[in-house]
């Protein structure tokens, strides 16, 4: 069925009707995470849109702007540079998609993006889709979309931070934009000494992080733009042991080597009545760790994308929008002499758009993945957004399947002593559904989110332990998941240059074992966000506040804890600012993951001038 309705949506495309956009006001923000590029209001998912030139906090890598956003929770390992996983509305952290610019930036091997080392520099935006979009870009999206975007034009600046545990931060952004052409490159190099990551321990665990980011658009004509960055980054983390029997860190002189390199090519384009997008993209990931089982992995993905859409104001009851894309990847996997194995996919995509009434859009995205080694794989996603302008009040609702492929390492192997990959292991499969409410009620100062979704997941990855050869692998667990939660989001503007702002994410993310439901660990029931916020022409100002209540980790509960941020700049002279930034406010002890402690209070002081 889905080959017929993407060769209708092709057929369409190419039909003699007129393009041309639906009329929106200049100030409505574009949110381009959906593919085809669409204001905010027409959206039929949560979106959270993040502006870092609008963002006064901590920065100096992405997990401090995201910690605390309603429907996301982070665990880490300990301190900056350790193990950092995001997991969004309950899922696992290879189930959120991440790109740059549209390009994939997870992991090949593991199939998820530690946060540990992707870096704010030369990201302008974040957008966050939450809801499952594999129906838009395959698989990992089962719980969302960020999509971060990177810098184009502004100006040139230097910045320079440090701060306690002998943190330094220097960072270059050099920009050039002239009638045509606009060229960015930016740079930083970020080390701390670290804390102490094990429970009584004594050792600090340093971090080291240079990442360079290059971009140039060449935009010859209105109908033409082009687009080619370049981003790398090498980092140095020390880390610990972890005893498994005990589920504590203990000191250890381990450490590894990163390097992550990213390289795109982009082309927009208008021709033929039709708005195109092509892309070309290469991301290699080289990982060498050294403790007690050394080992080095290497993945590579090359992929290659082209869609095209077309705007029809004759459709029946009203204008819509017909698209349709294909896509060709190849994921390649190497661990030390063991390799390479690798795979590819081809997909085909079509997207409806359609505008029944000024206040009404609906969205329908089918998708086919023909895999190499999998079964093919059909995905879909249906949304519908009812708009009620004079109440200021958006309605929407969606449903979809979305898929996550095995990992190259559950599949091939990790450890050939401990860990044995299963071949044989199938994508894991959900089917979800979620409903909002999103109130900002007209000539008033406050707004107002409510957002419902539940998931279920069938044939979940899980590992087992073989107690006989000590050994473990992977299966599809015969049972299924379920997930479901609230978020709530709400904002006031109380006085003249004062913001207040506020969130609560209630989830419950079990899974069947033996006829009854388990919690799912790292997963916190309920998670609480306050922020206060002062602007004027000199200073800016936020008090930046969130809870954690009931996180479980190797099914031990885990203390409740609080993080409370104080961040202040004050702009000197119109090229000088001056930055402070403390972390961890009250001095709290406490744990994201158990047995590892997090970092007490920082203190950061930085400079910025503006060249």
């Amino acid at each position: 069925m889905s080959r017929k309705i993407l060769s209708v949506c092709c057929a369409l495309i190419w039909s003699g009707a007129s393009a041309s956009a639906f009329s929106e006001e200049p100030e409505v923000l574009w949110v381009t995470a959906s593919r085809i590029p669409q204001p905010l209001h027409a959206i039929g998912s949560s979106v959270t849109v993040i502006d870092l030139d609008d963002w006064n906090g901590p920065r100096p890598m992405l997990l401090d702007v995201l910690r605390g956003i309603e429907g996301i929770h982070i665990t880490q390992n300990g301190g900056y540079g350790q193990l950092t996983e995001l997991r969004m509305r309950g899922g696992e952290s290879n189930h959120t998609l991440v790109l740059l610019d549209g390009v994939e930036v997870n992991n090949p091997a593991t199939g998820a993006v530690d946060f540990a080392h992707l870096s704010s520099i030369g990201i302008k935006r974040i957008e966050i889709l939450r809801g499952a979009q594999s129906a838009l870009w395959g698989s990992h999206a089962i719980s969302g979309v960020i999509n971060l975007i990177s810098r184009d034009g502004g100006h040139t600046e230097v910045s320079l931070h440090a701060g306690t545990d002998r943190e330094r931060q220097l960072a270059t952004r050099l920009s050039h934009q002239g009638e045509t052409t606009t060229v960015n490159l930016d740079w930083q190099d970020f080390r701390t000494q670290g804390d102490v990551i094990a429970p009584g321990g004594e050792e600090e665990d340093s971090y080291r992080n240079r990442t360079a980011h290059a971009s140039v658009r060449w935009a010859p004509t209105t109908q033409l733009n082009t687009r080619f960055s370049v981003r790398h980054t090498q980092a140095h983390s020390e880390y610990d042991d972890y005893d498994f029997a005990n589920k504590v860190a203990v000191d250890a002189a381990y450490h590894t080597e990163t390097r992550r390199t990213l390289i795109s090519a982009a082309l927009d384009a208008q021709a033929f009545d039709l708005q195109h997008q092509w892309s070309l993209e290469y991301l290699q990931t080289h990982d060498q760790y050294h403790d007690n089982f050394p080992n080095t992995t290497t993945s590579q993905r090359t992929r290659a994308r082209g869609l095209a859409w077309r705007v029809l104001e004759d459709c029946p009851l009203g204008p819509c929008t017909l698209g349709a894309s294909a896509e060709w990847a190849n994921e390649r996997y190497t661990r030390n002499a063991v390799g390479p194995f690798d795979f590819s996919t081809a997909s085909v995509l079509g997207i409806w758009k359609w505008q029944p009434a000024s206040s009404l859009h609906w969205d329908l995205s089918l998708r086919r993945d023909y895999n190499q080694v999998f079964r093919g794989a059909d995905t879909w996603r249906s949304s519908v957004v009812w708009l009620l302008p004079k109440q200021s009040l958006r309605l929407f609702a969606a449903s979809g399947i979305a898929i996550t492929n095995p990992t190259l390492t559950e599949r091939f192997g990790y450890f050939p002593d401990l860990f044995i990959g299963n071949p044989h292991v199938e994508p894991e499969r959900a089917r979800t559904h979620e409903a909002g409410l999103e109130f900002t009620p007209a000539g008033w100062c406050c707004r107002i989110n409510l957002h419902y979704f539940y998931q279920q997941l069938e044939d979940e990855i899980q590992t087992v332990f073989d107690p006989s050869t000590f050994t473990s692998t992977v299966v599809n667990r015969a049972d299924r998941s379920h997930r479901r939660g609230i978020e709530l989001e709400w904002s006031a503007t109380v006085l003249p240059h004062w913001t207040v702002s506020g969130g609560y994410t209630w989830l419950r993310a079990t899974e069947e074992d033996t006829g009854r439901e388990v919690r799912e660990a790292r997963r916190p029931r309920h998670q609480y966000r306050l922020t206060l916020e002062y602007h004027d022409e000199n200073w800016q100002a936020r008090l930046h506040g969130y809870t954690v209540r009931d996180l479980r980790d190797f099914s031990q509960v885990l203390e409740n804890y609080r993080q409370v941020t104080l961040s202040v700049r004050r702009i000197l002279t119109p090229k000088l600012s001056a930055e402070l930034n403390i972390s961890n406010l009250l001095d709290e002890d406490w744990q994201e993951a158990l047995g590892f402690e997090a970092p007490d209070r920082s203190i950061r002081l930085g400079l910025i001038w503006a060249l």
